[in-house]
């Protein structure tokens, strides 16, 4: 959300002739039930390309306008220090929470495929990010699987990063992997595309300053940002520079697509 939030911050939608109210879910993964119960549809919003698929196999035309960041490093696996996981089979048999459906799945699918881990021997326990906080600290899960800024809260309290999508620390498998590509996205109804091209340019092109304002400011980005997301600049600062913010559609993003669609 942090293009969306810095475009209606900074006046880019306003620069672009459009009037934006959005309004922030805590989880990506209530966003279709969200969508569907609404009296008035939102005319765009952004979220995973899981949004896009649950919407249409729940009869939406909804389509993706433009891929915005790739947010695979804050998808995180954190462990319960006490909990004593430091190698994949630490897993089995134990809980983590995580909510259903999430794209960090795709991670865990990964690992476990690296590792010839077999996921039915874990118990995944339904819960949405705060709840996985409050089950971690009470020592109710082993593990959550979440994302930021959950996760570094959950580090604050004891926890330790495992993986991510984009990097391990199992101890001696530190580094660089590619265990998910998850791109959040621009989507909405075909409808708008055909009656109304004019504002999806509108929307993209505030969007692609957005994305520009983040890349090339960062610090002013995270002081921004701040007060809206109800996190301080340092927090902010390390999350948006796990996340890579572009908005080309290029191969890439096809894989990461095909993944969601196996999931």
């Amino acid at each position: 959300s942090g293009q969306l939030i810095l475009a209606k911050e900074k006046g880019f939608f306003r620069d672009e002739g459009l009037d934006v109210s959005y309004r922030l879910l805590s989880s990506g993964t209530i966003m279709p039930e969200e969508i569907m119960k609404a009296k008035e549809k939102p005319f765009a919003f952004t979220q995973t390309p899981i949004t896009t698929l649950v919407l249409q196999e729940k009869g939406m035309d909804v389509k993706i306008v433009a891929p915005l960041a790739d947010i695979s490093g804050t998808q995180q696996i954190v462990v319960r220090t006490a909990a004593n996981i430091h190698a994949p089979d630490d897993l089995i048999g134990k809980k983590i929470g995580m909510a259903k459906g999430a794209a960090v799945y795709i991670a865990i699918q990964g690992m476990a495929k690296e590792f010839g881990l077999d996921l039915s021997s874990v118990q995944f326990v339904h819960l949405l990010p705060a709840q996985q906080l409050e089950a971690m600290e009470k020592g109710e899960i082993d593990a959550m699987a979440c994302w930021e800024p959950w996760t570094s809260k959950a580090e604050a309290v004891g926890g330790t990063f495992l993986f991510s999508g984009a990097r391990s620390e199992i101890p001696e498998n530190e580094g660089d992997i590619n265990w998910l590509v998850d791109q959040s996205v621009l989507m909405t109804f075909r409808e708008n595309l055909e009656k109304y091209p004019e504002t999806i340019k509108a929307l993209i092109r505030a969007f692609r300053t957005a994305t520009r304002f983040i890349n090339e400011h960062l610090e002013q980005a995270a002081k921004i940002l701040a007060e809206p997301l109800g996190l301080k600049k340092e927090e902010l600062m390390h999350i948006l520079s796990l996340n890579k913010y572009s908005m080309t559609m290029d191969n890439l993003f096809k894989i990461g697509l095909l993944s969601f669609r196996e999931l």
